[in-house]
């Protein structure tokens, strides 16, 4: 693609639940295809230089990088265009990164906020960084968390992760 397709907003009805009840509806995002590569490209490059994530991935996915990010790439575009292409199992996957801890999702949230704010316009990379913030407090959950507990607040926005990154912000027990 050359870069100058219109940006895409697709109607869309609500989904039912299992209870019957209509899911709530996520906004729409206007973003491309291409504003998702350039997003997922760098955001991994950075992901690869750093000192405590590149190694985790590295040691998984280097001789597998580029598929990583074709299925990241899926990924994206299933949860931000809604497209369905993706049909991973994201839960165990991440699971089994047993060398994982728990702040390794603050690097990861820095690096994406960082990295959509470089490549997106402020409204789309705001609305982005919401679902990726999302998506970590689910996989924090799943990795982490204990029956009826929170994700940890510096998980909830910029400022709680750069005062957690900072050290100003601990988790209350």
């Amino acid at each position: 693609m050359d870069g100058s397709e219109d940006r895409q907003r697709v109607e869309r009805t609500p989904e039912i639940g299992v209870s019957g009840r209509a899911k709530p509806e996520v906004a729409d995002i206007a973003i491309t295809r291409d504003e998702i590569a350039a997003l997922v490209d760098k955001f991994y490059d950075r992901v690869w230089a750093h000192p405590r994530l590149g190694p985790i991935f590295s040691s998984r996915l280097e001789s597998d990088r580029a598929n990583h990010l074709v299925r990241m790439k899926q990924f994206w575009a299933s949860v931000l265009l809604r497209s369905g292409e993706y049909h991973g199992r994201p839960v165990p996957k991440h699971k089994a990164i047993t060398e994982a801890q728990d702040v390794d999702f603050a690097h990861w949230l820095e690096l994406f906020h960082a990295t959509a704010h470089d490549v997106l316009q402020f409204e789309t990379a705001s609305q982005v960084i919401a679902k990726a913030e999302q998506i970590a407090q689910s996989l924090w959950l799943a990795m982490f968390g204990g029956v009826g507990e929170s994700p940890p607040s510096w998980l909830k926005g910029p400022d709680y992760l750069a005062k957690h990154l900072q050290g100003e912000v601990r988790e209350i027990s």
